[in-house]
């Protein structure tokens, strides 16, 4: 995959949430506390997204999951567009 192809795309994302306190993690599912343990507030509301192409990741646990999953996408957009432009400048 070439910079020029590289985009992002929530599709390209894993989002991961909540986290059980053995730190096994589950996919996102909102609203579904995980069933393997007892959450602590912070991890019960922890939202971790990792877009895969490019291994950049964000995560946010201080709103509701929905709100979470919101910042954290945004925070993985930003860094990716912003590295894209990076090694398009460097190319010029």
């Amino acid at each position: 995959m070439t910079v020029d192809e590289l985009k992002f795309d929530e599709k390209d994302c894993l989002i991961e949430g909540p986290v059980n306190q053995s730190n096994a993690s589950k996919p996102f599912r909102e609203g579904i506390p995980n069933g393997q343990g007892f959450l602590d507030e912070n991890s019960a509301r922890k939202v971790i997204v990792r877009h895969l192409p490019t291994g950049i990741s964000a995560e946010e646990n201080r709103y509701s999951l929905r709100r979470n999953k919101e910042i954290a996408l945004s925070k993985v957009r930003k860094l990716v567009e912003d590295l894209i432009q990076q090694v398009k400048d460097k190319q010029q």
